[in-house]
């Protein structure tokens, strides 16, 4: 009999269940209690913390709940709340897992894939009892990046939203980390950016960055490289934010 995958570890952002053979995110919550991206996760919280009372943060494409745990803590005193979105049924099991062991009311956890259309997304299997980077599975018809495993020939389908369906309001901060994704995310979302003019960081190492980056910069945003992300920032809250944004490489 297998061991079972799902752990609960000990993190800054409370207990959280996380699979053991996962070698990124789970790897740096073990060695170090926090996420490989702690100082990003550090300044969505920070961000939250100072956003209105009940503003929303969206992450979408949330790998084991680390932004969720942690803004949502952010945001619990002003009434706010965060949807997480994970196309991988297990992984999203996961989240709420962590939000119920941690007594986390106001984080919402979808299992959906976000994009621009409704058509369900052949989501591909792996083998969660083997070793792998469970946050680098790719939802397209083939798998660009090389990772530990092959897909399995089975796939289960899941959902697909766009974010301007759903009518969110008062969103202070999203995050979207969709391995591809990125683009077809933003023209789902674009009439929720224009209303709503939330920071945003999104990863683009998988994308085409230029076409990222002139989406914002056509809304009026600020755009600097962090890493594998773009930090984006609309230009009138650019003075408010309260932390250094020069030490983020800006275009």
């Amino acid at each position: 009999m297998k061991l079972p995958y799902t752990i609960v570890l000990p993190t800054v952002y409370g207990q959280m269940l996380v699979n053991r053979h996962d070698i990124n995110q789970s790897n740096a919550l073990i060695k170090t209690g926090a996420a490989y991206d702690v100082r990003q996760i550090e300044i969505a919280s920070f961000l939250c913390e100072r956003a209105p009372s009940g503003s929303v943060m969206l992450d979408i494409g949330a790998n084991f709940g680390a932004y969720s745990l942690s803004c949502a803590r952010a945001l619990m005193p002003n009434g706010g709340s965060v949807h997480a979105f994970e196309g991988q049924r297990m992984l999203a099991y996961m989240i709420c897992g962590s939000a119920a062991i941690n007594s986390i009311e106001n984080l919402y956890v979808h299992h959906a894939c976000v994009g621009n259309g409704v058509e369900d997304i052949p989501i591909p299997h792996f083998d969660y009892h083997s070793e792998m980077n469970f946050g680098s599975v790719e939802f397209g018809a083939n798998q660009t990046e090389r990772l530990h495993q092959p897909r399995l020939p089975s796939t289960e389908n899941v959902p697909q939203i766009r974010i301007d369906d759903m009518d969110y309001r008062q969103i202070c901060f999203a995050k979207i980390d969709v391995e591809g994704m990125e683009y077809d995310v933003l023209v789902g979302a674009s009439k929720t950016f224009e209303r709503e003019r939330p920071v945003a960081l999104i990863e683009y190492i998988k994308s085409d960055k230029a076409q990222l980056a002139n989406f914002f910069l056509q809304l009026d945003y600020k755009v600097w490289t962090w890493g594998s992300d773009l930090f984006c920032v609309p230009r009138e809250k650019e003075a408010s934010l309260g932390i250094e944004l020069p030490a983020i490489e800006g275009q």
